[in-house]
């Protein structure tokens, strides 16, 4: 934490993946300073917030449009109101992903939800795999569509434009860029109220889940891939270079 808070003290622009990211950061380290008793630095939010920038990261768009029409494919899409509904779950399989909350909350669409689920996991393992995820693989293996790390990139997006939804039980994320990409793939978002994720999406899918689509789902698309054009690369890129001309200019005026 020191090591980071030196490097933005040290910097002359900070520029943050999330607005999410900046506030958090701001928070623990005052948090750190108020425990340290020889501390000698004062306001450090407002020092850190003149400095800094949000932008969102660059994303990578699918070559094709997924999900171009809903009957794209036989999956049974959830606007639909009947068939299968597969949901992707795209992170690193660790604790801190949250996979005791995905084997609960799978549990509960299994006994307490009507329609029948598919799973997709995604995402790299490690030699120690949570005991929630070896727990889910044999509890759920009958209905799983793929598990594990994906080395190829468009068979990856091939399993994002296969799923109708995207699932977070993250307790960290400070971005989100593999949910982002299931959203631009057409899934549509599953995810917890907090870290990121409110501005990543648009109001209108906050607080949607498969046992709640009351909304026209290629409007929610729609919506979603607007409030995701900041990611685009180029505008992504030419955001960044914005913030660093100006400070090229600033030190040029100096």
């Amino acid at each position: 934490a020191l090591t980071n808070l030196t490097s933005i003290a040290a910097a002359d622009r900070v520029i943050w993946n999330s607005r999410w990211n900046q506030e958090s950061f701001c928070n623990a380290i005052g948090e750190l300073l108020r425990k340290s008793p020889d501390g000698k630095l004062e306001d450090v939010n407002m020092w850190v917030r003149a400095k800094s920038a949000v932008c969102w990261p660059p994303v990578d768009r699918p070559s094709e449009v997924l999900h171009k029409t809903p009957d794209a494919d036989n999956t049974g899409r959830c606007e639909s109101g009947s068939g299968i509904r597969r949901i992707v779950w795209p992170h690193r399989w660790e604790h801190d992903k949250g996979p005791d909350a995905l084997l609960r909350l799978a549990r509960y669409l299994r006994h307490r939800s009507s329609g029948l689920y598919r799973w997709t996991l995604l995402g790299e393992q490690y030699r120690q795999v949570p005991s929630a995820i070896e727990i889910f693989l044999e509890e759920f293996k009958d209905d799983i569509d793929h598990a594990g790390w994906v080395d190829c990139r468009k068979a990856y997006w091939g399993h994002l434009e296969r799923c109708d939804w995207v699932l977070s039980t993250a307790r960290h994320e400070f971005f989100g860029i593999a949910v982002v990409e299931a959203m631009l793939a057409g899934c549509l978002p599953w995810l917890p109220n907090r870290l990121s994720y409110p501005e990543i999406t648009p109001s209108i899918v906050h607080g949607l889940n498969p046992g709640k689509i009351e909304l026209d789902v290629q409007l929610i698309r729609s919506r979603i891939q607007e409030h995701l054009q900041p990611t685009k690369p180029s505008e992504s890129a030419s955001e960044i270079d914005r913030h660093l001309e100006s400070l090229i200019g600033t030190r040029a005026a100096t």
